[in-house]
């Protein structure tokens, strides 16, 4: 592992990049891509389809984290530079999102080449957030680490909503779908760079990060238990996001113009706000308590919307929960993935760190594809109060999962008292 560096300005802008990237890539097929399509008549099936198949590659990125740790670190003299392999994913991450604009641009979107690109695209985003969650765990020191997700995970949300969503989607009002994928392209591939500014200094290792140790973190079974306990927690985000372009364009007749230029800044704000606030109070407050308050704020949003379904029509109904929903997840993604880092052992942190991820991303890869047959079963407002309800029971069962690890005497000795800034 890395000798532990202060956090000048710089390194937290090459940390921040690649999430600004991944932000980018996720904020256009949300708020550009899928209200597209919604609004070419493809179905929701298809649309939930495609999203799964950008899903998987996140939950497949665990068989990074052994590499990483192996060929990464210490064990074989750094021969793989955790910086270098954010540059090449994010060159393909580049071209894949080139390729998707071309194929949109089509009269007759291919939603099965569509489906494909985006699960490259993905693939080669979820290497470069595995090689850059290690490189945060090497250079940025424990009591940094818990302001560091707070403004990592916020500049995710910038890119989603400040660049994909109200630059870009008025590039592609102005410009079409092809241009503005171009410019998305570029964006990403430049992004990509900023890593290279992060120091990669040697220095006498801590703990050997070797096969041994890869090997008793992938046996531990704390690691599966927090595992498990992650698997649940992004089901109901991923079914309400599929949903939403179909509810808000088929279900209240909004055009997709309107979601862009109303919804997305109220987003982006709550956001900022939320993650403004993360980074103030997890620390203090507890990253397990902020993550069971924040994903139960989450749960009960969703579940008084479903509730307020006679007055969904009014002026102020959608906006209302987006900024709501925009504060909790913002608080609840915060603490989960500071709790995350608590719980992940030194001597292997990218294999275990990378196997809580894969976990946490499960539900990308079948959670899209749920949202059509729940929708046709439940209805809107009952697929809302389902949500929200398996997102309360999801998060109390994450609690259990992390204070059982957390308690563990498997556990390596170190920083585990809640107070203190530990990170993803």
């Amino acid at each position: 592992m890395l000798a532990p560096v202060p956090g000048p300005a710089r390194i937290y802008v090459g940390l921040a990049a690649p999430y600004l990237a991944q932000g980018i890539a996720y904020g256009f097929m949300g708020w550009v891509v899928l209200p597209a399509l919604a609004a070419a008549g493809v179905p929701l099936s298809a649309q939930g389809i495609v999203l799964a198949a950008g899903g998987v590659p996140w939950v497949a990125k665990a068989v990074a984290g052994p590499l990483l740790d192996r060929w990464g670190g210490p064990a074989r003299a750094r021969r793989v530079d955790p910086r270098w392999v954010v540059v090449a994913a994010s060159l393909v991450a580049a071209s894949c999102a080139a390729a998707i604009g071309v194929a949109l641009a089509a009269p007759a979107p291919a939603v099965a080449l569509v489906a494909g690109l985006w699960l490259v695209h993905n693939a080669a985003l979820a290497v470069q957030d595995g090689a850059t969650d290690a490189l945060v765990l090497d250079v940025v020191a424990p009591p940094r680490r818990g302001r560091a997700a707070a403004l990592l995970l916020g500049a995710h949300h910038v890119g989603a909503e400040a660049i994909a969503a109200l630059w870009l989607g008025a590039l592609v009002a102005s410009s079409g779908l092809a241009r503005a994928a171009g410019v998305e392209a570029a964006l990403l591939a430049g992004l990509g760079l900023a890593p290279l500014a992060v120091p990669w200094r040697s220095g006498p290792p801590p703990v050997r990060a070797g096969h041994g140790a890869v090997l008793a973190t992938l046996r531990a079974r704390s690691t599966w238990v927090v595992a498990a306990g992650a698997a649940a927690l992004f089901a109901a985000d991923q079914i309400t996001s599929t949903a939403s372009a179909t509810f808000l364009v088929g279900h209240l007749r909004w055009s997709p113009d309107r979601i862009q230029t109303t919804l997305a800044p109220l987003a982006l704000l709550s956001a900022v706000a939320g993650y403004a606030l993360a980074y103030l109070r997890t620390d203090r407050a507890g990253h397990r308590r902020a993550a069971l308050w924040g994903g139960a704020l989450l749960g009960l949003a969703w579940a008084g919307f479903a509730a307020a379904e006679p007055w969904w029509g009014r002026p102020g109904a959608v906006e209302g929960l987006v900024v709501v929903q925009g504060v909790a997840t913002a608080v609840f993604f915060t603490g989960v993935h500071a709790s995350l880092m608590d719980a992940t052992r030194p001597s292997a942190r990218a294999t275990q760190f990378v196997v809580f991820m894969a976990a946490l991303n499960l539900p990308r890869a079948y959670a899209p594809r749920l949202a059509a047959p729940l929708v046709a079963a439940a209805g809107f407002a009952g697929t809302f109060a389902a949500c929200g309800v398996w997102q309360i029971l999801a998060v109390a069962g994450f609690g259990l999962a992390l204070r059982r690890s957390l308690r563990s005497p498997r556990q390596p000795s170190g920083p585990r008292n809640s107070m203190s800034p530990n990170d993803q």
